[in-house]
């Protein structure tokens, strides 16, 4: 019985070394590492689709209101910066991971990970909606342009452990088209998107700045898995169009894996 059960043991042992070393030497080609990697949930990213957001949040401390009468009764809108301005409509919204959600300025890039090359990429405005709150008839409605939203300095190599690298500078300026010379929304955001072909993890870094009015969003999306938050940040507390006036200085750092 003894020998029965020291038998069965060095069998099971043995069994056991076998099957590392056939996962082992699988590795040595691309076919066997797919495979392998599938068995434990991993599969190649195939794209890989970032967006940042720029929006006024509907709930603003002390500076929110909602409009009381006419088309956009009930809706939340802030006070113009003028003694006679009207008042600007906010998005209506807090913070959201979906794509569609209203927004003041957006860019979005979408990358094919199998090449490293931009697949798509988009910068839009939303509509700029000035509300005489006495009437509730509209002073504006009018779209600012995208000549300033950019994505410069595209780039793809490797970096010093072997991962793929993509960098991309996140460039934006937009301002309110009711008002001539007004100031601008801000973003600068210089990104490094790795990719490690040995466990196919993706993952996003950035040091990069917003100013402190409005709200700013980026989410990501790998293949067609669920958005992840890249960062969200809500307005200074202090903080009203005015703040626009200020350069970009609140910092956002992000060191986050997105698979």
């Amino acid at each position: 019985m003894k020998i029965t059960s020291s038998f069965l043991s060095v069998t099971i042992v043995l069994t056991f070394w076998v099957f590392i070393f056939n996962i082992e030497t699988s590795f040595g080609s691309t076919d066997n590492k797919n495979y392998w990697l599938n068995c434990w949930g991993k599969t190649e990213p195939i794209k890989l689709k970032i967006w940042i957001n720029a929006f006024i949040p509907s709930n603003l401390p002390n500076i929110a209101f909602q409009i009381p009468t006419g088309t956009h009764s009930g809706e939340w809108a802030i006070k113009g910066p003028l003694p006679n301005s009207g008042s600007f409509l906010t998005d209506q919204r807090d913070f959201d991971t979906n794509i569609q959600a209203s927004f003041r300025m957006q860019s979005t890039i979408e990358i094919d990970l199998t090449t490293l090359q931009i697949a798509n990429q988009s910068n839009t405005c939303g509509k700029t909606v000035e509300v005489d709150t006495t009437n509730g008839q509209e002073i504006c409605s009018n779209t600012a342009s995208t000549s300033a939203i950019l994505l410069t300095n595209y780039a793809t190599g490797v970096n010093p452990s072997g991962k793929k690298m993509i960098n991309f500078t996140l460039d934006a300026n937009a301002a309110n088209p009711c008002y001539f010379s007004a100031p601008s929304i801000t973003w600068k955001i210089p990104v490094t998107v790795l990719i490690d072909t040995s466990t196919y993890k993706v993952s996003i870094v950035f040091d990069g700045y917003t100013k402190a009015f409005p709200a700013f969003e980026m989410y990501a999306q790998v293949d067609d898995s669920a958005p992840i938050i890249i960062f969200q940040r809500f307005p200074d507390s202090n903080a009203t169009p005015w703040s626009l006036l200020l350069s970009p200085d609140k910092e956002i750092f992000v060191g986050k894996d997105l698979n």
